[in-house]
C-alpha cells in the first residue's frame, strides 16, 4: 500500500452509463447519469479527499478489444451489460445476473432450514409480493423457470465468467495504481418509497432530458454492479441535498482475487485492510470538507 492513499474517480459507467452496440443497449439504463445535486456532492468529495492529502486520479477502465463486437469497449462496461454468446446465444448478464438466479433458491433454503418448513423456490416466489407499479422483485426471480438461462450459461457465469469479472474489474487498479475507487450511491438523493415504487422520480439523461425511473433506475448499477464479486465497500455520508435529503459516496476496494474467493479467512482479511484504509479516507475528507459531514435532519432521522 503506498504511503499517500489514491482514489480512483471513474465516469463510466457508475457516474455517465453509456451502453454501446452489441451490449444490453435495449435496456433502460443505457444514457442516464445522476441529479445534478449528486454530480456535486461526488466533485466535493473528490476535492476534500485532494485537501487531505490523498490522491485523486480522474481516469477511466482500459479498453480491450472483444472480437464477438468487433471493436474495443471499455471492461468495466463488457463486463457489467456483456452480450457474448455462450452455448449459441448472447449471455444475458445483466436482466438476469446470477446472483438473481440463485437468491429465490437461498431463500427457500433459509425457510426450510430455519422455520423447518418444505418450501419450494416456486412457492417462495409465487408467495412475492409487488409494490406500485414498478416494483416487482417475483418477475426478477421468475428466470429460474423460464428459458433466460440455461445451465450451461450459469455455470460459464459461475466459472470462466466470474474470473474474467474479477479481472476486468481489478484492471482499474493495476493500469492506474489506485488504492480504492470513489463511487456514487444512487442516481437520486433519497427518494421517497412511493414514487420509487411507481417509477416516478425524475433521473436525468445524458442528453438533457429526463427519465421516470424506479428503485432499478436509481439504484441498479450502484448496488447490484458486481454484487457477486468479493468487492469491500463503505458508504460515506456527503450531507445534505439542497431539498434536505440525504446524500452519500462509496468507496470500493479491490475485489478479492478469484482464487481467493472460497476462503473465508482470506475475504475476512481483504475486507479488515480496506476498511482501516476506507475509514482513514473518509475521516480525512471530513475534516478537511466538514460541510460534507453526516447531518441529522429531524425529517429522516427523527431520534
Amino acid at each position: 500500500m503506498c504511503a499517500v492513499a489514491s482514489a480512483g474517480a471513474p465516469l463510466q459507467p457508475f457516474v455517465e452509463t453509456r451502453i454501446g452496440p452489441g451490449l444490453h443497449c435495449g435496456l433502460p439504463y443505457d444514457g442516464l447519469t445522476l441529479q445534478p445535486t449528486l454530480r456535486a456532492k461526488l466533485a466535493a468529495a473528490e476535492r476534500g479527499l485532494e485537501a487531505a492529502g490523498f490522491r485523486v486520479v480522474a481516469a477511466e477502465w482500459p479498453s480491450r478489444r472483444f472480437d464477438y463486437l468487433d471493436r474495443e469497449e471499455n471492461v468495466c462496461v463488457e463486463a457489467l451489460f456483456s452480450g457474448r454468446p455462450v452455448n449459441g446465444k448472447p449471455l444475458d448478464t445483466w436482466d438476469w445476473p446470477p446472483q438473481f438466479l440463485t437468491f429465490s433458491g437461498q431463500v427457500a433454503s433459509f425457510v426450510a432450514g430455519y422455520l423447518d418448513a418444505p418450501v419450494s423456490i416456486k412457492e417462495v416466489v409465487a408467495d412475492m409480493g409487488r409494490v406500485g407499479d414498478m416494483h416487482n422483485p417475483a418477475g426478477l426471480h421468475r428466470a429460474v423457470f423460464d428459458d433466460k438461462m440455461d445451465e450451461t450459461s450459469l455455470r460459464y457465469l459461475l466459472g470462466p465468467k466470474l474470473a474474467a469479472d474479477v479481472a476486468a474489474y481489478n484492471s482499474y487498479f493495476d493500469e492506474h495504481g489506485v488504492d480504492l475507487l470513489l463511487l456514487p450511491v444512487t442516481r437520486a438523493a433519497a427518494p421517497d418509497l412511493a414514487d420509487l415504487a411507481n417509477g416516478k422520480v425524475r433521473i436525468p439523461r445524458l442528453d438533457g432530458s429526463r427519465a421516470g425511473g424506479g428503485v432499478m433506475s436509481c439504484f441498479n448499477l450502484h448496488t447490484f454492479a458486481f454484487k457477486h464479486l468479493h468487492i469491500p465497500k463503505l458508504v460515506v455520508p456527503t450531507g445534505l441535498s439542497d431539498d434536505g435529503r440525504p446524500t452519500a459516496v462509496q468507496l470500493w476496494g479491490r475485489a478479492l482475487e478469484h482464487a481467493d474467493m472460497y476462503d473465508d479467512s482470506r475475504s475476512k482479511a481483504h475486507s479488515v485492510r480496506f476498511l482501516h484504509l476506507a475509514g482513514r479516507v473518509a475521516e480525512g475528507m471530513h475534516a478537511a470538507a466538514p460541510e460534507l459531514a453526516r447531518v441529522k435532519c429531524a425529517a429522516y432521522c427523527p431520534l
